[in-house]
C-alpha cells in the first residue's frame, strides 16, 4: 500500500540569550490554523531561548489523546549565536485524524538547565469524504455504495434489469475531474453458470467484464450529490443523498489508523484471489447495512441485501441479520416507482470482525452455509476510516 507522508515545515526564529531571557515566553503558531487531514502545514516557534536545537527534531502524535509533541533535543550542527532563522522539514507518516490537538514543542529537552516547553492548540479538519450508502429517498429500493480512497471513488450501483431482477453495475475508477465532480466508466460483469445443485446465489470470480456506460457524480457538501448515468443509451440524472439509518459516522482518509467501524469495500482473502464479487458495508452505530454483489445461478449479476444487521457479540464484534432478495422496476423507468419493490427473505448472514482490516463473512441459504475470509480492498489508497 502506498504510504503518504505529511510534510510539516518547522521554522524557528532563535535567539541565544542567557539569564533573564530564559524566562520569556515562546510563541507557537500553526499555519493554516485549521489544516485539513493530509494537508501540509507550518509550525512556527518564535522567542528567545538558550542552547542548541536539532536539525531533525522528533515528532510524535497520540491520536487518541490529541497530543502532538515536537522534541527539539540535539544540536543544530554548528554555532547558534544571535538571532537566526532555520527551516526544518519533518516526514511524519500521516495523516492526522480530524480532531482538536495540543501541540507541545520541547526545546533542549536533553539539557535540564535550558530545557523549555512551548505549546498551542489547533484543529485538524477532514478533507471531503463521500464513503457510504447513498440513495434517492423518493425512490427507495435502489442505491449507490461509494468507497472513497484518495481522489478515486469505487461506485457500485444496485438496481434492477429489464425483467425486474436484481442487477448491479460497477465503476471501479471514478476519478476527480473538478473540485467536487467525479466521472468514470460503468461496467457490467457476468460469471459462469453454477454447477452446484440448488445454488441460487454465487460468490465466484467474474468471467467477463464489459463497458456498459458512464457515470458522473457532483457533490454539494458531504450529504448531497447529483448522479448522472448513461447506460445502454439511457441517460438520467438523479438527486441523491447520504442515507442515514442511525448515527452517521465521520469518515476521513487514514493510511495507518485502525477503526472498528467496518464501512468499506470488502473482498475475498487473500487479496485478488477471487475477483469479481464483493460486499460493501455501511455501519452506523450498532447497525450495519450490507450489500453482497455476486451472481445468480445462471451467472447474471445479482445482489442480496441485509439492511438491518445488529451487534450480537461485542468482542470480537459480530453482526447478524436476515438476508433479502429484491425485485423492482427496471432502472430505465422514469420516474422510478419505489412501490414496485418486493423483498423476499432468503436466509441469514453474519459478519465477524476480529481485526479492523480482516474479517469473516457467512451466508446461510437454502443450499447450505458458506463462510468466507474477507479483507478491505485497496484500489487507490489511502483507505478511508470511519468513526462514531
Amino acid at each position: 500500500m502506498t504510504r503518504l507522508f505529511k510534510l510539516i515545515s518547522l521554522t524557528f526564529l532563535a535567539c541565544l540569550a542567557w539569564g533573564p531571557a530564559l524566562a520569556q515566553q515562546h510563541v507557537v503558531t500553526v499555519n493554516p490554523p485549521s489544516p485539513k487531514s493530509y494537508e501540509a502545514f507550518t509550525v512556527t516557534v518564535t522567542g528567545p531561548y538558550a542552547g542548541n536545537f536539532a536539525v531533525n527534531p522528533d515528532v510524535s502524535v497520540n491520536a487518541i489523546s490529541g497530543e502532538m509533541v515536537i522534541d527539539m533535543r540535539g544540536t543544530c550542527g554548528g554555532p547558534c549565536t544571535g538571532f537566526s532563522t532555520r527551516s526544518i522539514s519533518i516526514n511524519y507518516p500521516g495523516p492526522l485524524p480530524p480532531r482538536d490537538y495540543t501541540l507541545n514543542v520541547v526545546l533542549n529537552a536533553n539539557d535540564p538547565f535550558f530545557g523549555q516547553r512551548a505549546s498551542t492548540q489547533f484543529t485538524v479538519t477532514a478533507l471531503p469524504n463521500y464513503q457510504g450508502l447513498w440513495w434517492k429517498p423518493s425512490e427507495s429500493g435502489w442505491g449507490l455504495q461509494i468507497t472513497h480512497q484518495g481522489n478515486t471513488l469505487f461506485v457500485a450501483w444496485f438496481t434492477y434489469d429489464d425483467q425486474g431482477r436484481p442487477t448491479w453495475f460497477v465503476a471501479p475508477n471514478v476519478v476527480k475531474t473538478g473540485d467536487t465532480t467525479y466521472t468514470g466508466t460503468l461496467y457490467r460483469t457476468t460469471a459462469l453458470p453454477s454447477q452446484v445443485q440448488g445454488e441460487t446465489f454465487q460468490t465466484v470470480a467474474s468471467s467477463s467484464i464489459t463497458p456498459a456506460g458512464n457515470i458522473s457524480l457532483t457533490f454539494d457538501g458531504l450529504s448531497n450529490a447529483t448522479y448522472t448515468y448513461n447506460v445502454d443509451g439511457v441517460q438520467q440524472t438523479k438527486a441523491i443523498t447520504r442515507q442515514a439509518f442511525s448515527t452517521v459516522p465521520i469518515c476521513y482518509s487514514s493510511a495507518d489508523i485502525p477503526s472498528n467501524n467496518f464501512t468499506d469495500l470488502w473482498w475475498q482473502y487473500p487479496a485478488g484471489s477471487v475477483p469479481g464479487w464483493g460486499l460493501i458495508l455501511s455501519q452506523q452505530g450498532g447497525t450495519m447495512f450490507m450489500t453482497i454483489f455476486g451472481y445468480d445461478k445462471d451467472g447474471r449479476p445479482s445482489w442480496l441485501v441485509a439492511s438491518n444487521m445488529r451487534i450480537t457479540v461485542a468482542n470480537p464484534l459480530k453482526f447478524y441479520g436476515p438476508l433479502y432478495r429484491a425485485t423492482g422496476a427496471p432502472f430505465r423507468t422514469s420516474p422510478w416507482p419505489s412501490s414496485s419493490v418486493s423483498l423476499t427473505e432468503v436466509g441469514m448472514t453474519e459478519f465477524i470482525g476480529p481485526q479492523p482490516d480482516v474479517a469473516r463473512f457467512s451466508l446461510e441459504m437454502n443450499f447450505g452455509r458458506i463462510e468466507i475470509p474477507i479483507l478491505r480492498e485497496v484500489f487507490a489508497g489511502p483507505l478511508t476510516r470511519c468513526g462514531p
